[in-house]
């Protein structure tokens, strides 16, 4: 009997190296020093080489330093363009999307329009999953048999939902004689699966095999973002050199209303005679929040526009500022030398040892993808 489709997932498998490139163009990504990821399927690749092999091994590619906040940017804007399919979505994974219930004729025309990702439509979100990582970019795979999918599913698939885990159950099953997923959810029970590899993997792999619940995907909320507009009196060249006032005033609207927040990503926006809405994007590592750092990027970005539509005339502008996170800020080094005092020293030692070390704490700067988890709070060690 036909299964019902609940939910699907849009996978992206070389999405942080793909958002900076056509797909005609090779781009690999590094970070400290170590390769991270290729746009494109390459010989020899191993992620982690050094940067200094990676340039000999692949000359002809184009080296670009890993930026969290490009990838954040593209995550939540693909996300926005997924909550027009269903307003259930969230992420699995990078790369990674799970929607509940979409339109599958718009989903389907979405996979199509973006060539490089891959679809997955099934009862279960667990076969979606691993429907869209076996599928062909652009296209989607539709589990409609339970027997069938489970045939045509290698045992190796699991390492795309389970990670390292997974590829080490798999290499196992292998050597037991066990090739397909079929194979497995015939020979083995849960209970076999908990005995041969442990109870959190046994249970996470008889749960792929007998899916059963399903929780509910949370209601996409879009990010937050805040804009200033200007309308012009007339049509207007957009080279002209009265611009640049408006600008430096729209500048400064947006980085008032910013109140501590530090924006991702900013945009201008031009309403053009005979053209449309034309714009340009600037996406910052750390965050734009001071109002020179909004008026330096939005003069950039007014360039931009000027050198592409020299001639042509518009009617307003906009400035939006999206993906907002805290501020970032630098905290004084407490014991810097021209600020090291030795009654400064022994308050803070006496602080610690009477209140424990957690009772003065510093800010410790870590590397995420996510903004909120980029600080930590430590107990202050002293020099």
């Amino acid at each position: 009997m036909p299964l019902a489709s609940r939910y699907a997932v849009v996978y992206w498998p070389r999405m942080a190296a793909q958002v900076y490139c056509p797909p005609s163009r090779l781009v690999i990504l590094h970070e400290r020093g170590r390769t991270f990821m290729a746009s494109k399927a390459l010989a020899g690749w191993r992620t982690g080489m050094s940067l200094a092999r990676a340039r000999r091994q692949y000359d002809h590619a184009t080296f670009i330093e890993r930026s969290h906040a490009h990838e954040c940017a593209a995550t939540w804007t693909l996300m926005q363009r997924l909550s027009g399919l269903t307003p259930r979505v969230m992420t699995l994974r990078a790369g990674c999307f799970l929607l509940q219930e979409p339109e599958l004729i718009a989903f389907a025309h979405f996979v199509q329009q973006h060539g490089r990702v891959h679809g997955g439509v099934a009862p279960f979100s667990e076969w979606a999953q691993l429907a869209a990582q076996q599928g062909a970019p652009g296209t989607i795979r539709h589990v409609r048999d339970r027997t069938t999918f489970l045939e045509a599913m290698p045992v190796l698939a699991l390492a795309g939902l389970l990670g390292d885990e997974g590829l080490e159950a798999a290499e196992r099953l292998q050597l037991f004689g066990l090739h397909t997923l079929a194979m497995v959810d015939r020979r083995l029970t849960k209970q076999h699966l908990r005995a041969q590899f442990g109870h959190d993997c046994g249970t996470q792999l008889d749960h792929i095999l007998r899916p059963s619940y399903q929780p509910s995907v949370p209601v996409f909320t879009p990010a937050r973002n805040v804009s200033v507009a200007h309308e012009l009196e007339g049509p207007t060249a957009i080279a002209a050199p009265w611009v640049q006032p408006v600008l430096a005033r729209l500048a400064h609207r947006l980085a008032a209303q910013l109140t501590g927040m530090a924006a991702l990503t900013l945009v201008l926006k031009a309403f053009m005679v005979g053209r449309g809405t034309v714009s340009r994007s600037y996406v910052s590592q750390r965050g734009l929040s001071s109002r020179t750092a909004v008026h330096h990027r939005v003069v950039q970005l007014h360039e931009s526009l000027s050198s592409s539509l020299p001639s042509d005339e518009m009617l307003s502008l906009q400035l939006i500022a999206s993906h907002l996170i805290s501020a970032t800020y630098t905290q004084r080094q407490l014991y810097a030398p021209r600020a090291e005092t030795p009654r400064l020293q022994r308050a803070i030692f006496l602080i610690q040892q009477r209140y424990g070390a957690c009772s003065v704490l510093q800010v410790k700067h870590k590397d995420s993808l996510f903004a909120e988890q980029r600080l930590t709070l430590a107990p202050f060690q002293q020099n």
